[in-house]
């Protein structure tokens, strides 16, 4: 009767052990499960911190390349007109300075204007013998020269100075 009596108190102090461990174990096994759980949180919000870091550096990134190119853009297009307006001042130099050779060429003495250019003296009338009467008219050859359109990059290809024709930049500004 001892003998039952002092087996069942041990299966009775068996049954508490067991039932403290398996409270403990589930108590340690849950503090576990937490940390195990903040440790993955934390670690996502890093990765998610990164991501966003380094999307925001992409970003800045593209920003600042656009922006470059943009500027780039603009400034050539300034650059553009600014040497348009400069070669549109030295053709309209050209010009004048054509219009004055041209008249500085009427009184060159040639053997065409021979006559005209003697009448207007008085000892040139005498000599040829007309009666001072000089018309002064324009010379066709410098209204022909005047009407053509004179291009320095076709000039130096018909004069065998470039080999191809000029590239054709598009001159217009947004």
């Amino acid at each position: 009767v001892e003998y039952q009596c002092w087996a069942r108190q041990m299966r009775e102090i068996r049954r508490i052990y067991r039932a403290q461990y398996l409270q403990k174990l589930a108590e340690v096994t849950e503090v576990e499960r937490q940390r195990e759980a903040e440790l993955h949180m934390k670690e996502l919000e890093e990765r998610r911190a990164r991501k966003q870091a380094h999307l925001q550096r992409v970003g800045e990134d593209m920003k600042r390349r656009a922006i470059l190119r943009d500027r780039k853009r603009i400034e050539a297009k300034v650059n553009e007109a600014i040497e348009m307006a400069r070669r549109s001042k030295l053709k309209r130099q050209r010009l004048y300075w054509f219009r004055r050779m041209e008249k500085l060429s009427r009184l060159v003495v040639s053997a065409d204007n021979l006559d005209e250019a003697f009448a207007g003296l008085p000892g040139a009338a005498q000599a040829s013998g007309e009666g001072g009467s000089s018309g002064s008219t324009s010379s066709p050859a410098s209204s022909v020269l005047l009407s053509r359109n004179v291009s320095i990059p076709y000039l130096l290809r018909q004069l065998g100075g470039a080999k191809a024709d000029p590239p054709q930049k598009s001159r217009r500004i947004p």
